[in-house]
């Protein structure tokens, strides 16, 4: 039998690298997508002609579907597919009895917000908290201020000592 990853690194060709536009770029999480070998291989299949059957390409273009990773212990897998694709990838996933949910609708909008942060938390400066080492004393102090002031949600909490 086929490794299961294997089989589906064969059949969903990766992206190449480089610069790329995700604009209305959707992931979709597929459920009980891993169940066993079968229904995955009719999944890596069927996502595998739809990568086949997409409007020709220059090579490096972003592929229309691609499988981004399987969580077995879940039973799910994560898809990145298309605005030209999205209506023949939720027409083949219904047909054959899979359920999604659309995890984000707009793949480019995330990475702009996550790129975003990184660049306010850059931009604040060699001055900035983490940015410095720190003692001991300095942490604890930092540490007991964020559960002040956040106690709904911070907890701190003695896990052992050192000597």
């Amino acid at each position: 039998m086929l490794a299961l990853g294997a089989l589906l690194l064969t059949l969903v060709p990766a992206q190449a690298s480089g610069p790329f536009d995700y604009t209305n770029h959707a992931i979709l999480r597929v459920h009980n997508a891993a169940h066993d070998a079968g229904r995955m291989r009719v999944l890596a299949e069927g996502l595998g002609d739809l990568a086949r059957r997409s409007p020709s390409r220059l090579p490096g273009d972003v592929k229309d579907v691609e499988l981004l990773g399987v969580s077995s212990q879940r039973r799910e897998c994560d898809l990145r597919v298309s605005p030209a694709a999205m209506g023949q990838a939720s027409s083949f996933l219904s047909a054959h009895n899979f359920s999604y949910t659309t995890v984000h609708a707009d793949l480019q909008a995330a990475f702009d917000a996550q790129i975003e942060t990184n660049r306010r938390v850059l931009l604040s400066g060699p001055n900035s908290w983490h940015e410095k080492f720190h003692s001991y004393d300095e942490i604890l102090h930092w540490m007991q201020g964020k559960a002040q002031q956040y106690p709904d949600i911070v907890d701190l909490v003695v896990i052992g000592k050192t000597y």
